[in-house]
């Protein structure tokens, strides 16, 4: 994942911002709905699902989601590059009063570079703090699923 995808997604989610209606929450799904689609639109080897149900968190959390996201779906084409191909799913789903974030892969494990690798780690851990989010990774042969876990605001959710 480089530099300029990093940049791109916080260009993406601040232009987002921008252009809200109630600044006040922000729709994870429709922006992980742009951003997956740039980043995997340009690679016709990999294969793309998603299942977004809307969720609205407040503006503060854009950020840190989006470079979670970002970072979750930049590793899944990444992999899906060095073995030739893949499947992509994203999920966004509501369950027992948390949201749910879920990026699956279907390729080849790649390890990338200590320092790449390392920069990764504490980056989505530095945005999960900020969100008293979880994360959990399963790898089971070509499969990779990271599912991000994050307590639903009650009354940012009023109004769905």
């Amino acid at each position: 994942m480089s530099v300029l995808n990093r940049i791109e997604a916080l260009s993406t989610v601040q232009r987002k911002l921008l252009t809200l209606d109630d600044i006040a929450r922000f729709d994870v799904a429709d922006f992980i709905r742009e951003l997956v689609t740039d980043l995997v639109g340009g690679v016709g080897r990999i294969q793309l699902t998603l299942d977004l149900a809307p969720l609205l968190v407040p503006a503060v959390k854009a950020t840190p989601l989006s470079l979670i996201v970002n970072e979750l779906v930049g590793d899944a084409v990444n992999r899906g590059l060095s073995d030739g191909g893949g499947a992509i799913h994203v999920d966004v789903k509501r369950m027992q009063g948390h949201f749910v974030i879920r990026v699956e892969d279907t390729s080849t494990p790649v390890q990338p570079d200590a320092e790449t690798a390392e920069f990764g780690r504490l980056l989505l851990e530095a945005s999960a703090r900020q969100l008293a989010a979880s994360i959990e990774r399963k790898v089971e042969g070509s499969r990779s699923v990271v599912e991000v876990t994050l307590l639903v605001d009650e009354h940012q959710e009023s109004g769905n």
